[in-house]
């Protein structure tokens, strides 16, 4: 965040600038909040922790809302618009993870947040010096990396204790704070130096074990010795376990499962542990019970529990366990059923895992096999390549990356058959902490429901702001996976007083538009609401909810390095705005390569008269229109010219304008309502084909002529009234006056004068536009499109006997038979009589 004195300078800077420009502006900021910076952003599960907030819009601060019941905002204050503390309170039982929040005011819900919770007590690094580590039984410190910093840690240890460190920075979800961890010994030996991890990407862990008794120095820079005031991170410090793996990857619901931990150096300890016997996946879909990891937290003989959890795969796929050797396809491990697991370990450079699998014919005859590799998902180090062969050792598939270093195929057997299943190290690679899991099962349609973002990498138009007493739009979408069909949206959990109708998202969309709409004596607030989503597949109905990926670190090119995904969205009710926006339900249809007037109407409050500008977010495909179009203060009507192309489809869609003050033309005092839109209803746009259609004969003169053209026309019986007839195209110094044609007409008669310096050459972008009202609405259609007009030398043009013009090779050919006496080609006597086109 700027320093308060170059905010003060910024909000200067605004008022210097309304003031040029002739409108009020606020210092305050009036929109939704803006979160730039969190101090402290761990706590303790079952404990307090004092958040300091920097950024924007903290006037009117209502809450702190977590999507999580387990914690909550217990206190607030808010110092200033830029700058406000909250004490946050998390149960005992509150999950150990990022917890996801937002600040909400009363102009809206700001960008998305993360608290870390740790299962361990949080103290701060010391200002000055080392810190000292009084206890390896687990801790959590607070730290801050300004630029060129160095933390040191010091911690006691005997020989044979445990030490595990493990940094949170980028994982954070705050900056791009890229660290390195090292820890020297008491000799002063480096012992270890960690920048990157598989397991926690970009975040250093390390696990040793004391070779000597003595002071341990544990120190952590960025990279490149870069960071400032906001770079937080931090250090959890214990004798907890800290294995880069866990093998098996995976086991089934309410089993026993004896399993090994695996850390980076190989070294390897034996546990065991009762598997819960469900997973809360926080979805509708039980699709998604197939693909959510389930935290799986060891702990030390102490108790002592892992700060960050392995990910492991909870589900119910009986597995079956490799045994060396399974290098061919003789040596191959059968599964043990279907659906099936595999898991394995590629333990040494250029090892290669073979597996059987039985795959009986499906139920519908159909469906789609998923056979997917879980490697780098799980922490471990290996680029999985996945090879299929049926059972004569034909190739059948293979695949190296699908979304992620992990390998999947898909394919769709038509019987019961039989897969070798050959998995390996893209790179040759391996070694004993290189595991993975292969789960092959039929896949499931599923439905997921989101708001689509307008640019990558950030938040933006990721809340619902709607003003009391009115209207706002917003962009909603579904991802369909294994199915086509329209999906159903419905809205859950509005806040009282706002509304929002089923939506339909048709087959051959992801994405439609939807209105929500406040009533005016509706309180200010928010809620986080469900957005559930349906489809009727036969005679099963695919059900589904809402996931949003946020981003939070990303860097340059879009590259993202942190994410959170929430299953709700936020809506708030904010202040009312003084003026609405409709649309007039046009009165026509848009005739396809013709135009239609559009009228927006505005209702103004008493006393607000400021200009606004309007605009038609999205158009169908093939129409344009203008930008945006400025009503006049004072003023309740504007238009806009909507244009279909040739290539627009007949049919039906949706429309809505939104309308904000145009601060640029505005005059009064529109303080609070910067960049606050409000939108019309929907209003359905036809697109129908034209209902008149027209031809020109080839046109031709030379300059100085005039050129008598006639236009046929073909109407239908929905071509009624009069309209005004023009040629458009027509090069410079070639003029036609407008006609007069009623819809009983059957031809267009124009005079096309082409001046004594009419540029010569052939023009093939004629076109005659009808304008006129269709059931009082304003449209104009196009007929005889492309139409083609040659200007050409006196000689250059010629006509057979009846005054026909002729295409050069016509001409040439008459030219070639014509006799000795008859007047040389380009002179005919037709076009001496007359340079007038019949």
């Amino acid at each position: 965040m700027l320093p308060r004195s170059n905010l003060n300078a910024r909000n200067w800077l605004l008022v210097a600038f309304a003031a040029i420009v002739n409108f009020t502006i606020s210092p305050a900021h009036t929109g939704e909040p803006v979160i730039e910076s969190v101090s402290s952003p761990v706590c303790q599960r079952g404990g307090q922790v004092q958040l300091r907030l920097e950024g924007e819009g903290f006037e009117g601060c209502q809450n702190i809302v977590f999507y999580s019941d387990k914690i909550r905002c217990v206190d607030f204050k808010v110092d200033s618009d830029y700058e406000m503390s909250a004490k946050i309170e998390a149960d005992s039982d509150c999950a150990i993870s990022n917890q996801p929040f937002r600040v909400l005011s009363k102009f809206g819900f700001s960008e998305l947040r993360t608290l870390r919770i740790t299962p361990f007590p949080v103290l701060s690094e010391e200002s000055s010096g080392a810190t000292k580590i009084k206890n390896t039984d687990g801790l959590t410190f607070r730290g801050v990396l300004e630029s060129g910093d160095i933390d040191r840690y010091e911690v006691e240890l005997k020989k044979g204790e445990r030490l595990s460190v493990e940094v949170e920075a980028i994982r954070l979800g705050y900056e791009l704070l890229d660290t390195v961890l090292k820890i020297t010994d008491p000799r002063g030996s480096l012992v270890v130096r960690v920048d990157d991890d598989p397991l926690f990407q970009q975040d250093p862990v390390a696990s040793l074990v004391a070779e000597t008794t003595g002071q341990y120095i544990i120190e952590i820079h960025e990279t490149n010795y870069q960071g400032g005031a906001t770079s937080h991170y931090a250090l959890h410090v214990g004798s907890f376990p800290r294995p880069s793996v866990v093998y098996p990857a995976g086991g089934p619901f309410g089993q026993d499962l004896e399993f090994e931990l695996i850390g980076a150096d190989g070294v390897r300890s034996t546990h065991s542990m009762s598997l819960p016997s469900s997973m809360h996946t926080g979805s509708s879909s039980p699709a998604k019970l197939q693909s959510e990891p389930f935290d799986f937290r060891p702990t030390s003989s102490s108790g002592t529990s892992v700060p960050t959890p392995l990910p492991f795969r909870l589900n119910d796929l009986a597995a079956t366990r490799e045994s060396e050797p399974n290098d061919s396809a003789e040596e191959a491990h059968n599964s043990s059923g279907f659906p099936a697991a595999f898991d394995g370990i590629i333990d040494f450079p250029g090892d290669v895992d073979w597996f059987r699998l039985s795959v009986p014919q499906s139920e519908t005859g159909n469906q789609r096999l998923r056979i997917e590799v879980f490697a780098d998902r799980v922490g471990s180090p290996i680029d999985t390549m996945v090879q299929l062969f049926d059972t004569d050792g034909q190739f059948v598939a293979s695949n190296d990356d699908w979304g992620s270093h992990d390998s999947r195929v898909e394919l769709m057997p038509t019987e019961q058959t039989e897969y070798f299943v050959v998995v390996s190290d893209k790179l040759g690679g391996g070694k004993p902490n290189s595991v993975y899991r292969v789960e092959a099962r039929w896949v499931a349609p599923e439905v997921t429901a989101f708001l689509p973002r307008p640019d990558r990498v950030t938040q933006s138009s990721q809340v619902i702001s709607v003003p009391q007493g009115n209207r706002v739009l917003k962009r909603v979408a579904v991802k369909r996976e294994y199915f086509d069909g329209e999906v159903l949206l419905q809205f859950q959990g509005l806040p009282a007083g706002v509304h929002a109708s089923p939506i339909i998202v048709p087959e051959d969309q992801f994405w439609v538009p939807a209105i929500l709409q406040c009533d005016p004596t509706t309180e200010l607030g928010g809620e986080l609401v469900q957005l559930n989503a349906s489809s009727a597949l036969g005679d099963a109905i695919v059900k589904g909810g809402f996931e949003q990926t946020v981003d939070l670190v990303h860097s340059t090119a879009d590259q993202l390095f942190n994410s959170v995904t929430v299953d709700r969205l936020p809506v708030a009710v904010t202040p009312s705005v003084p003026f609405r926006v409709d649309v007039v339900a046009p009165k026509a249809g848009l005739p396809v390569g013709g135009t239609m007037q559009l009228n927006i109407r505005v209702e103004r409050k008493p006393g607000f008269n400021e200009p606004i500008r309007v605009t038609l977010p999205f158009l169908p495909p093939w129409v344009v229109s203008e930008a945006s179009v400025v009503i006049p203060a004072g003023q309740n009507d504007g238009t806009f010219n909507l244009q279909a192309r040739s290539q627009a489809v007949s049919r039906t869609w949706n429309l809505v304008a939104e309308g904000e003050v145009d601060l640029l033309s505005a005059e009064g005092d529109v303080a609070g309502l910067e960049s606050r839109k409000v939108a019309s209803d929907l209003t359905e746009l036809k697109i129908v084909a034209t209902p008149v259609r027209g031809k020109f004969s080839t046109l031709a003169g030379l300059p100085g002529s005039v050129i008598e053209a006639t236009c046929s026309l073909d109407p239908t019986d929905k071509f009624s009234g009069t309209f005004t007839a023009t040629l458009e195209g027509l090069p410079a110094r070639i003029t036609a006056e407008p006609v007069r044609v009623d819809a009983s007409d059957r031809s267009i008669q124009f005079a096309i004068h082409c001046a004594k310096d009419a540029p010569l050459g052939t023009f093939e972008r004629l076109q005659c536009r009808l304008s006129g009202q269709s059931n009082g609405q304003k449209v104009s259609y196009v007929v005889a499109e492309k139409t083609q007009l040659l200007v050409k030398e006196p000689g250059k043009l010629m006509r057979d006997e009846d005054g026909k013009l002729l295409s050069p090779l016509e001409a040439l050919r008459k030219a070639n038979s014509a006799p000795s006496s008859s007047p040389p080609a380009g002179s005919s006597s037709s076009e001496n009589k007359s340079n007038t086109n019949k």
